[in-house]
């Protein structure tokens, strides 16, 4: 209770006021609107007289009011109505379970076909004891439609064992559906009683002719699946950081799911016995709900929905009595046009993003100082907020930009790695398996946590994806409706986390200034690498594409634990090398002048090939440094001698990128004058030895400012 009194902030208690008035209005709506129009102001009196009645034993009608009309709204309207919206909050209940339990954003009783099996045994139970001349009780009906979701949720859950992908899963519940909904129809259609035949109403979806019997039956029914609900939140937060972190907090995870099993086929069931099935509200209702409140705890979504699909259920209920009166719709058609439109933009939401990403889950572990994990988590990205889930890809884009040679660099597999190789192995197993091999993440993570060494905590973010890489003609234009290949990867993250510090905050909805308490902060990703590389439009199996922060330090311990290369090496020692080696071996050749133009020939080849816009990084192998030496007047002898302790520290095969060489401003130092010249006027400074004294000149014909100040230089 305190966990959820901590929870409720203003604009969350703002939203269940909402959800709230919502249903008391379609409350009030539903019983008072109909074919016979009956003024709110009677059905108030009605409701409270019969109400009041139960208390004191007085069940005499009122006499101002017509028998009739006092008939039409206690003993048809207001069981409706009630059954209504205890149906509507099974059903959200339901879907909430079932999202979690799959951790698929599109799982409901009617998609997944549990509600479609439901049907199909209540209609064989009633075909079989109508034939006999005996009645169906409410209580049969609720055990012939738990054993027929039961049944289906088993084909399910079957299934889920081979299809991994959430669009194949959910078309195999279709399938399902369709294939019970065909069963029940030929049993209908061929059933000879004409009770039997009227199942056809039913098996639509509608409220029409409940009494309050069945809400005797069906009331305690969602009490106690209401509370197991509320009891299931706390574990139901857990698993969806994963089942590792679910482990560590102490969920029985196989209780757990056989409970959220249970729960969500009883409460399926017991809609499907009075009501039919009805469609979309398991779906709908809870991405609505989770958009309302911004969060997707079940703490506050478990009541959200409960409020939210009872109103929407009575709202469709009244639609469908009042739209064509006195025809009456199907509720499941009415649910269906308004709930449809709401699952197709959650598909095309996560389809149609900046990033148009097709990642369904991430894994996690959060590591502290002392190299220990602290929890793992396997998070839904459907079960996160739109805004947490466009912070969490900018996180991973970050592993993917910088400059190609600098922040990205290219790390190759030995062919004898990759055919034996354990590491590529590994990087396979995890790609292969999707993330979904637990005992291969584990050895990852651990590996990760034994050979990393940063300081502070961090958190390691791995998550799996596929790219259909569409086909280009040979005119350049892409084709869209093709693709050659299906590029699937890894990427890794690995992001320190660190803590702020307390601070005054401004609060634009409230317009007030509230406290902030310290909090632990992901910070854009330190290293990270993509596996397998994908290079010329196709999947590179041989490479990786290594990403670090700070061009000056790339991690070799974990190159090293997990590619088992030697990682390249930094963008800046690449750069101090390069200094140390033009001073050591040039000597007395190493002027100003000659220095100024390697830089400014490094400079002109980058130029040229950010002009020409090609897709491969600049590189220049040994041969090439000692052109540009030579062509800078460095004589022969010293080219050698260079080319010689190029091998001692660079390599022989290794080619140098010149944007890690190069700076964009030439720096002249002195000890006691620091001078920044742009490479286009590196003529501007030159050196005079004058009267035995060296000096260094800059030529001054425009204007000279001095702390800001224009200064005039005497002739």
């Amino acid at each position: 209770m305190k966990r959820f009194c901590n929870l409720v902030k203003r604009h969350t208690l703002a939203s269940c006021l909402v959800l709230l008035g919502l249903l008391v209005v379609s409350v009030i709506l539903g019983i008072g609107l109909g074919p016979v129009s009956i003024r709110f102001s009677d059905v108030y009196r009605v409701m409270f007289h019969r109400l009041s009645g139960i208390f004191t034993g007085q069940t005499a009608p009122l006499e101002s009011i017509r028998e009739s009309t006092q008939n039409i709204v206690w003993f048809l309207r207001a069981p409706r109505v009630l059954l209504g919206a205890l149906i509507g909050a099974a059903l959200t209940l339901s879907g909430v379970g079932m999202q979690a339990f799959t951790k698929n954003p599109l799982a409901e009783p009617y998609v997944l076909g549990i509600s479609s099996g439901a049907k199909l045994t209540v209609s064989l139970a009633m075909v079989g004891l109508l034939s006999r001349g005996v009645v169906m009780s409410s209580g049969g009906m609720i055990l012939a439609a738990f054993a027929g979701a039961m049944l289906s949720m088993g084909f399910v859950l079957l299934l889920s064992r081979w299809l991994h992908q959430m669009s194949l899963l959910v078309v195999s519940g279709v399938m399902i559906g369709y294939l019970c909904s065909a069963v029940t129809e030929f049993v209908v259609t061929f059933a000879s009683d004409a009770n039997i035949v009227n199942l056809h109403n039913w098996s639509m979806g509608s409220f029409s002719g409940v009494s309050w019997a069945n809400l005797r039956v069906l009331l305690p029914v969602i009490g106690a699946a209401l509370v197991g609900s509320f009891l299931l939140s706390k574990p139901m937060g857990a698993y969806q950081l994963g089942e590792g972190c679910a482990r560590s907090m102490g969920v029985n995870i196989r209780a757990f799911r056989t409970a959220l099993i249970l729960l969500s086929s009883v409460l399926s069931a017991s809609v499907t016995a009075f009501a039919g099935p009805i469609s979309f509200v398991g779906i709908a209702v809870p991405h609505l709900a989770k958009g309302l409140f911004g969060t997707a705890q079940p703490i506050l979504m478990i009541p959200a929905c409960f409020l939210g699909g009872a109103a929407f259920c009575l709202f469709c209920d009244g639609l469908a009595r009042t739209v064509f009166a006195p025809t009456e719709l199907s509720i499941s058609a009415v649910t269906a046009v308004l709930g449809a439109p709401i699952v197709i933009w959650i598909m095309l939401r996560r389809r149609l993003r900046p990033e148009k990403n097709s990642i369904t889950h991430i894994r996690g572990c959060y590591v502290n100082e002392m190299g220990e994990s602290v929890a793992q988590f396997d998070q839904s990205l459907a079960l996160m907020t739109q805004e947490e889930t466009e912070t969490l890809l900018a996180l991973l884009r970050r592993t993917l930009s910088g400059t190609l040679g600098k922040n990205l660099l290219d790390l190759s597999f030995e062919t004898r790695q990759v055919v034996e190789g354990e590491e590529h192995r590994r990087l396979m197993r995890l790609r292969d398996t999707a993330l979904k091999d637990e005992e291969a993440v584990e050895e990852f993570f651990q590996l990760v946590r034994q050979s990393l060494t940063l300081e502070g905590n961090y958190l390691i973010l791995l998550v799996y994806d596929r790219y259909d890489v569409p086909y280009r003609a040979k005119d350049g234009e892409r084709q869209e409706d093709a693709a050659a290949e299906v590029y699937s990867y890894l990427l890794c993250s690995i992001c320190p986390v660190k803590q702020t510090k307390p601070a005054l905050s401004y609060h634009v909805r409230e317009n007030e200034f509230h406290n902030r308490r310290a909090d632990w902060l992901v910070s854009p990703p330190e290293l990270g690498f993509l596996f397998p590389a994908f290079d010329d439009r196709s999947t590179n199996l041989y490479n990786a594409l290594y990403y670090t922060r700070d061009s000056g330090e790339n991690h070799p311990e974990l190159v090293e634990a997990v590619f088992r290369r030697e990682a390249p090496m930094p963008a800046a020692a690449q750069k101090e090398t390069f200094q140390t080696l033009l001073s050591d071996t040039l000597a007395d050749e190493c002027s100003c002048e000659v220095v100024q133009a390697v830089h400014d020939q490094l400079c002109e080849l980058v130029e040229e090939h950010r002009e020409r816009k090609e897709a491969e990084p600049l590189t220049l192998s040994k041969g090439a440094v000692k052109c540009v030496l030579k062509s800078c007047g460095v004589s022969d002898s010293h080219v050698e001698e260079f080319a010689l302790r190029y091998d001692d520290a660079f390599g022989a095969d290794m080619a140098l990128s010149p944007r890690n060489l190069v700076e964009k401003q030439i720096e002249v130092c002195t000890p006691d004058v620091v001078i920044k010249v742009s490479p286009e006027r590196s003529d501007l400074v030159d050196t005079r030895v004058i009267d035995g004294v060296k000096y260094i000149l800059i030529r001054a014909d425009e204007g000279v400012e001095v702390n800001g100040v224009p200064v005039h230089i005497a002739k």
